[in-house]
């Protein structure tokens, strides 16, 4: 007999006082579980088992036999999914620039995280995923994401008791994607959608030609870019002769809307105490990739819009007197640009040196713009098939949701799909499963601004239901970004709203 555990069942779990454990098995008879003096027998059906295992107290690390395995650092506690889009899975390590001083010191093994890789799949729920349990410590905290950090560290404290949180979240992601079929077959556009999807090699028809095309547009930016033929980015390039520009001044005032390669240079005088000094250069949010040297030395790469750029200056680069900074700006789309309201500056021991002033600029290569990519996985039912069926069988104590960003083309369905997704929810983890939901911040969205607000409308209907709870995130968002940092407040209110429900 060959016993198979799911992924999310292993060494390090947290589990629940009262937890499924499920597998499967090669053999025929049954399949024993021991625990913590207890022990229980799971009958084999169809080569599958399960068994529903209760703890007394909570605590740990125990250890946990089933069949001739043996699963140790397993704690009880409380354990909750996390679920949605990017700002749900923004890390740690983004956070870090605002919040550095949170996780100096972070060492604790009663709070762990699963985080669930992604994955997408359309013709059926997958039985299991990619992931492991990890101790939240010096070396694992900076890939924890942030609010399910925020939010586990305020549940450890409040509930007195080990926390378990399972991260499954995707940037960009639609709520249709997260729906099981049973549900977007109510939606006659979505059941066209996933019909679509499951066609034999549709998937990897749409994901040869996006890379096909992306790659071959980035090659004729790379192949036709004058400054990286005329070295632009050499230390002592002479670019006296460029016209000049507020670093953050619209591109439509002079550069106009432009798709290619932009340069950007400046001369940074410094004292001689900073020389040879590590340093950090803060290059704000660029549109859309960019590419940074100082003194002519590569020092950083960013490849898409939304992450802050800060990139560290090793010791020995900056020198007394004059220092060049390039930049190499490459935009797809949306226009093109450095993002105001963000810093700009080198941050130095000594203090910081301001450089939102006047850079040199020269159009470079300028070409049509370059389509988005589809993204795959936002079919109807794809990350729910591929990463959420898979430990949604796993008892939780709540389900936590954070999206609707990128349903904002099309709102006014959204109340309706968020009430058949918490049915969703609910007719797998149970029908009085406390549900929690993150109402979109405040953000600039433009011409999209009245779909934000409907939105966020539509996503306050969950209160019409039973033991759920929304936090409101209006005053902690940015106007100028769509991923705000302050994700220790989102984290901490919704863990005062998770105690409330719990209690």
């Amino acid at each position: 007999m060959t016993i198979t555990l799911p992924s999310i069942i292993s060494s390090g779990m947290v589990i629940g006082k009262k937890a499924r454990i499920w597998g499967a098995c090669s053999g025929s008879g049954s399949v024993t579980v021991t625990f913590n003096g207890k022990e229980y027998i799971a009958p084999v059906h169809e080569g599958r088992w399960e068994a529903v295992i209760e703890s007394d107290i909570m605590g740990g690390p125990y250890e946990m036999r089933i069949g001739d395995i043996l699963l140790k650092d397993v704690y009880v506690g409380y354990v909750f999914t996390l679920s949605g889009q990017s700002n749900m899975e923004i890390p740690v390590s983004r956070v870090r620039l605002k919040y550095n001083d949170d996780f100096k010191d972070v060492n604790n093994p009663r709070i762990r995280a699963f985080q669930v890789e992604r994955a997408y799949y359309y013709d059926y729920p997958r039985e299991d995923c990619a992931g492991a349990w990890k101790p939240a410590n010096g070396e694992t905290i900076d890939a924890f994401y942030a609010v399910p950090w925020y939010f586990a560290e305020a549940m450890e404290c409040g509930l007195d008791a080990p926390i378990g949180i399972i991260e499954c979240a995707v940037g960009g992601s639609r709520i249709e994607t997260w729906m099981s079929e049973e549900s977007v077959r109510f939606a006659g556009y979505a059941a066209e959608l996933l019909r679509i999807a499951k066609r034999p090699g549709f998937v990897d028809a749409i994901l040869d030609y996006d890379l096909k095309r992306t790659q071959k547009w980035q090659d004729d930016v790379q192949d036709n870019d004058k400054g990286l033929r005329e070295g632009y980015s050499s230390d002592n390039y002479n670019h006296k002769s460029w016209p000049r520009r507020p670093l953050t001044r619209d591109w439509a005032e002079d550069i106009g809307p432009y798709h290619g390669a932009v340069w950007f240079r400046k001369t940074l005088t410094l004292p001689g105490e900073l020389a040879g000094k590590p340093a950090r250069l803060w290059l704000g949010r660029i549109t859309d990739s960019d590419t940074a040297y100082l003194n002519g030395e590569l020092i950083g790469r960013t490849e898409y819009k939304y992450p802050p750029r800060v990139y560290p200056v090793r010791e020995g680069l900056l020198r007394e007197g004059e220092n060049s900074i390039a930049v190499r700006v490459v935009c797809e789309g949306d226009g093109g640009g450095f993002c105001s309201g963000k810093d700009y500056m080198l941050e130095t021991a000594e203090g910081n040196i301001s450089m939102d002033n006047e850079w040199a600029y020269m159009p470079a290569y300028k070409t049509n713009e370059l389509a988005p990519s589809v993204n795959i996985f936002n079919y109807p039912c794809g990350l729910y098939n591929g990463m959420l069926a898979p430990v949604l069988p796993f008892s939780i104590s709540a389900f936590l949701w954070y999206q609707g960003e990128s349903n904002d083309q099309s709102p006014r369905d959204y109340a309706w799909l968020l009430s058949h997704f918490l049915k969703d929810i609910r007719r797998q983890c149970g029908e009085n499963l406390p549900f929690l939901l993150v109402q979109l911040p405040n953000f600039d969205a433009g011409a999209l601004n009245d779909n934000w607000a409907l939105i966020r409308k539509h996503q306050a209907t969950i209160l019409d239901y039973p033991n759920t709870a929304m936090i409101v995130t209006t005053d902690i968002g940015e106007d100028n970004d769509l991923h705000p940092l302050n994700k220790r407040d989102v984290g901490r209110r919704l863990a005062a709203e998770a105690l409330k429900l719990l209690a």
